[in-house]
C-alpha cells in the first residue's frame, strides 16, 4: 500500500487516512449520486416540495387568446413545507501498535477500508430509506404476479422500464437521462432476459464499474447497488428528484498513543429531502419467487 501504510510503518499522517478515505468512497457511492448535495449549517432543515403539475388557469379567464391590452391571468405555484433532522453516521476502530508495525496484513489500509465502506453503505442506505418514504407522493407500481423480472419466460423488463418513465414524464420532468438502482439479483435477472432473447448486451454487462453502473436498457442507465432489497428497484431523474443537505462530509480523524495504539474513525453527518418525489418511480415485484 503506498502513502507509508505497508506492514511495520508506525507513521500514519491524518491527511494522508482522509485522502484514502475519499479515494475509497468515491466509487462506492450509488444513491448519493443520484440526488443533489448542498450544504447546512443547521441540525433541523426545512425545504419544500413544488407542485409538479402544469398550472391551470382561472375558469373564464385563460391567457390563450388574450385580447390586446387585457388583463394576464394570475398562475401561482404551490409548494409543501417539509422539515427533518439530520442522521449521524460514524465508525471507529482502535489499531494495536504491535499490529501496525508487525502484523502480517495492512491493517490500518484495510481498517480504512472497511470503516469507510460501513458509512457509505449507511448513508446509501439512508437515502434509499428516504425514497421509499410511503408518506411522500412518488409515483409506484407492482408487477404482476408471474411476470416479474427472473421469470424469463413472461416478464416484461423493457415495458416495465418504459412505464416508470411514463409515469415520471406525465409530472413533466425530463426522461431523457433517468437512472436505474437494482439489486444483484435483478442485473442477473435483465442480463438473462436479454440472451433469452437472442439480444446482444455489451453496454448491460456482468461487472459493476464505479457507482454502481453497468450499462443501459430501454434509454435507462442501470446501476447496481446492495442497499435495494429484494423485489424492488427505484427509477429517478438524477440530481433533481431529491437533496442530500450535508452537514459534515466524509472525512476521517487519527489519535495516535505512541507506542500503544492509532484511533481511526470516519464520519458523515446529512438529511434526505424529498424535494421531487414525482420525478421518482419505485417498480415493486421484481423478484417473482
Amino acid at each position: 500500500m503506498a502513502y507509508n501504510l505497508q506492514t511495520g510503518s508506525s507513521g500514519i499522517r491524518k491527511e494522508v487516512i482522509d485522502n484514502l478515505v475519499h479515494v475509497f468512497a468515491q466509487p462506492s457511492y450509488v444513491l448519493k449520486e443520484l440526488v443533489s448535495v448542498t450544504t447546512t449549517g443547521g441540525w433541523q432543515n426545512t425545504y419544500y416540495s413544488e407542485n409538479p403539475d402544469v398550472l391551470t388557469a382561472p375558469t373564464g379567464n385563460s391567457g390563450i387568446g388574450l385580447p390586446r391590452g387585457a388583463n394576464f391571468p394570475q398562475l401561482s405555484t404551490s409548494n409543501t413545507k417539509e422539515t427533518g433532522f439530520i442522521t449521524k453516521i460514524g465508525y471507529e476502530d482502535n489499531i494495536n501498535f504491535e499490529d501496525i508495525i508487525s502484523g502480517n496484513v495492512d491493517k490500518q489500509a484495510r481498517t480504512v477500508f472497511k470503516l469507510t465502506q460501513k458509512a457509505v453503505y449507511d448513508i446509501d442506505t439512508a437515502i434509499r430509506t428516504g425514497f421509499v418514504d410511503t408518506t411522500k407522493s412518488f409515483n409506484t407500481f407492482t408487477i404482476a404476479k408471474g411476470y416479474g423480472w427472473d421469470k424469463v419466460a413472461s416478464c416484461a423488463i423493457l415495458d416495465d422500464l418504459m412505464r416508470a418513465k411514463k409515469e415520471i414524464g406525465t409530472y413533466n420532468y425530463p426522461t431523457t437521462s433517468l437512472v436505474c438502482v437494482i439489486n444483484l439479483e435483478d442485473h442477473r435477472s435483465m442480463v438473462n432476459y436479454l440472451a433469452s432473447k437472442g439480444a446482444q448486451f455489451p453496454t448491460l454487462g456482468d461487472n459493476v464499474a464505479n457507482n454502481g453502473v453497468v450499462g443501459k436498457l430501454a434509454g435507462v442507465e442501470i446501476r447496481v447497488s446492495n442497499t435495494i432489497p429484494a423485489s424492488m428497484a427505484i427509477i429517478a431523474v438524477p440530481k433533481i428528484c431529491a437533496t442530500w443537505k450535508e452537514l459534515v462530509p466524509l472525512q476521517s480523524d487519527v489519535k495516535e498513543d505512541p507506542f500503544k495504539s492509532t484511533r481511526i474513525r470516519v464520519v458523515e453527518e446529512g438529511m434526505f429531502e424529498y424535494t421531487d418525489p414525482r420525478a421518482v418511480c419505485i417498480i415493486y415485484g421484481t423478484e417473482d419467487a
